[in-house]
């Protein structure tokens, strides 16, 4: 059984996780697999593992070079282990399974750094923004085009000087 989707809706057992294992894989920066936790003496001991019962869990951080953004977490609840033994299906999570999930977060990783750095540029260039209109009495002007912000960086630098200045150009 696979689900993907929005976990609000969803009672406090069915959105238990284990929060150790997530901290485990962003302060090792490299996928965990445990495919059986609660035969993981490491981790069985844990109040969130217990509570998952018999499940195979894979967590891959979402990382690009030293900064982690998050993690994929997937578990295969194993209530049925012996029935599906039994019944030739396999538990847990196939190497390529693993494969596809460790690929999925390299490229969701370098996906979030780009976005990062591309709102962090923004969020700065809005600052630049905001203190270019604040230093040049620029408040009656509403423009968010980027010529236009061009062109009043221009008189910004020029509105010291004891110079005149001619605007030429099209009104509007």
């Amino acid at each position: 059984k696979f689900e993907v989707g929005d976990a609000s809706g969803r009672s406090d057992e069915e959105r238990r996780f284990s929060r150790s294992l997530v901290r485990e894989a962003i302060t090792r920066r490299e996928i965990l697999y445990l495919p059986d936790l609660l035969a993981d003496s490491r981790w069985s001991g844990g109040e969130s593992v217990r509570g998952l019962g018999p499940a195979a869990v894979l967590v891959a951080p979402l990382k690009q070079g030293d900064e982690v953004f998050g993690v994929v977490y997937l578990e295969n609840r194993l209530e049925n282990r012996l029935e599906n033994r039994l019944s030739g299906e396999t538990t847990g999570f196939s190497e390529e399974d693993r494969a596809f999930v460790a690929e999925f977060a390299a490229i969701a990783g370098a996906f979030l750094l780009r976005a990062s750095e591309a709102e962090a540029l923004e969020r700065r260039a809005q600052g630049l923004e905001r203190d270019l209109f604040a230093k040049h009495r620029f408040e009656g002007i509403v423009t968010r085009h980027p010529k236009m912000i061009d062109l009043l960086r221009l008189v910004a630098q020029v509105a010291d000087a004891p110079a005149s200045v001619l605007v030429r150009g099209e009104t509007g």
